[in-house]
């Protein structure tokens, strides 16, 4: 409910049915005043983001103190104190993404190098010929080249044009996609590959989503109350407390880095590793119901299976995204 003053007239502005109450019967609309005031906009901006903080924190504080609830009131209709699963998902990835990117994965890429570390004759091409001197990428003397079609043409010229298989086009393709003074450079090349994967991450875990509800509607395909839907509810509130528990964990880490005994920083990683498998087992266990053993079991059967999907998923993904698009 907004904290906007409700109309006096009992006509529906957007379907023009009779009204009764504060909301229209029909069509769900409330029934307040539509013109607001600066102070009003304000207001009911403030209002709205406190409502929407206020469900926010109850579900992820739920989501840690007793795991699976969350999930299991949901599907069973028990909603308002919640926040839903979709906007949850969307809020925690994002935050969790702008502050890894921000934060733990910030190295820039500089083409002419860090100051007071100038780019040497013998770090500017990782791969040499000893007789000719110049980069070989993939048997493919490639320096003297201003383009791939450069190159292509040349090597046909020769009568070699087949000898540059599919692989070897779609990796001198992306080769020759970067600047002269990169692609020359295995240091800053290295760091902007290295910085174009890691910035695919909110793409590949959301690809990896829907893969994650198969396995765990076809773990549990005996039980007939979840429908896949069900499953979905699951996934996107425990893949939201993995987001705010890794920012956490990350965040702790970050200040034991300047620790100076790397045992106390290895302990802890170790209780964080164990802390987050024993959260998301509970919720396992409360929302399926099922014994600790076959709710083990499928636990180990979950994870095993998701990590060779994922991995899957993520090395197409690097091959679509870095090799042809």
């Amino acid at each position: 409910m907004s904290t906007l003053p409700e109309r006096h007239e009992k006509r529906c502005l957007n379907c023009s049915s009779l009204i009764y109450g504060r909301y229209c019967q029909t069509c769900g609309q409330e029934n307040v005043q539509h013109k607001m005031t600066l102070f009003g906009m304000i207001k009911h901006f403030v209002f709205d983001l406190l409502h929407f903080d206020g469900k926010f924190f109850n579900t992820i504080s739920t989501l840690f103190r007793q795991p699976g609830k969350v999930p299991l009131e949901y599907v069973t209709g028990k909603r308002v104190k919640y926040l839903e699963p979709f906007r949850m998902y969307i809020f925690c990835s994002t935050v969790f993404f702008i502050f890894f990117f921000s934060f733990f994965n910030n190295q820039a890429v500089k083409v002419k190098g860090d100051i007071g570390d100038p780019i040497t004759a013998t770090e500017a091409n990782p791969i040499k010929d000893t007789i000719r001197n110049v980069t070989i990428v993939n048997g493919f003397y490639v320096d003297s080249f201003s383009s791939f079609a450069a190159l292509q043409e040349t090597y046909t010229k020769r009568g070699e044009g087949d000898k540059i298989s599919i692989w070897a086009k779609l990796l001198l393709k992306k080769y020759y996609s970067y600047p002269p003074e990169i692609r020359g450079n295995s240091k800053y090349f290295g760091k902007l590959l290295s910085n174009e994967i890691s910035h695919k991450f909110p793409q590949i875990i959301f690809c990896i989503l829907p893969f994650f509800v198969g396995v765990l509607q076809l773990l549990y395909r005996k039980n007939k109350q979840y429908a896949y839907s069900d499953h979905g509810i699951f996934t996107l509130y425990m893949f939201s407390l993995t987001f705010i528990f890794i920012l956490g964990v990350q965040m702790i880490l970050w200040v034991l880095h300047y620790v100076p005994s790397s045992v106390i920083r290895v302990s802890f990683s170790l209780i964080f590793f164990f802390l987050y498998h024993a959260l998301f087992f509970r919720a396992l266990k409360r929302f399926y119901a099922q014994s600790w053993k076959k709710t083990f079991l499928k636990y180990l059967l979950l994870i095993f299976i998701n990590f060779i999907l994922a991995l899957v998923i993520f090395l197409i993904y690097t091959i679509l995204t870095f090799l042809i698009l």
